[in-house]
């Protein structure tokens, strides 16, 4: 099926140029589908935000929102919608939005819907770290898990129990997530997540760390 996309971006200096994808808009002519969709982690956005005009954008994709959300209901209703929203309606959307709000040309694609469609451009043209880097679960689960575990048997931090310390042999050192101490190192502690892409690495690692136990010399916490 046919659908155009248009990119929608944050200028916060028009003068200069630069700008930050933080939406698109998908729609099709045939299907009388149409999507507007945002960044769920604006932190690329805020990063250039040094006018704070930021607000100005989500005001736009809200408006363009909301009309998209009464024209799906106007589609479903007896008489129809009362108002035209087409490609000539993204088309002229491109045109009058030339300053803090742009949209990019709109631009013709293939796919089998409009989730579809969405889902390739933000794949493809839309960095949001929301999806791109936390489809996995990080070890922050594992060090939530570990805390909970130590508090409830009265260690504390800073007496008992100390964080990211590092650990010294004779030939190797390296930080270990937790440390018991007692005036030496009586238990240490490390996690992962096994569910990172990269699992080579992860396999590296825990290689790593069983390799400074293997070491003769006692360990030296710092």
């Amino acid at each position: 099926m046919r659908l155009v996309y248009s990119l929608v971006r944050f200028v916060p200096d028009p003068a200069r140029g630069e700008f930050v994808n933080v939406g698109a808009i998908v729609g099709s002519d045939d299907s009388s589908e149409w999507q507007i969709r945002q960044v769920e982690n604006a932190v690329r956005a805020r990063a250039f935000d040094e006018q704070s005009v930021l607000d100005a954008v989500w005001s736009f994709i809200d408006r363009v929102g909301s009309h998209i959300d009464k024209f799906e209901q106007a589609t479903e209703s007896l008489f129809g919608p009362a108002f035209e929203q087409s490609e000539d309606w993204l088309a002229q959307m491109y045109r009058d939005h030339q300053n803090v709000v742009q949209l990019s040309p709109p631009t013709p694609m293939v796919a089998d819907s409009a989730d579809d469609a969405m889902d390739r451009v933000f794949e493809l043209m839309v960095v949001d770290p929301a999806l791109r880097k936390y489809r996995f679960q990080k070890k922050h689960a594992a060090l939530a898990a570990v805390r909970s575990a130590y508090a409830h048997r009265s260690l504390r931090k800073g007496t008992d129990l100390r964080e990211r310390v590092l650990l010294q042999t004779a030939h190797h050192s390296g930080r270990f997530d937790f440390a018991v101490t007692n005036g030496r190192a009586l238990q240490l502690t490390q996690t992962w997540s096994f569910q990172v892409p990269d699992q080579e690495a992860l396999a590296e690692q825990v290689k790593a760390w069983a390799g400074l136990f293997a070491m003769p010399a006692r360990p030296v916490v710092n």
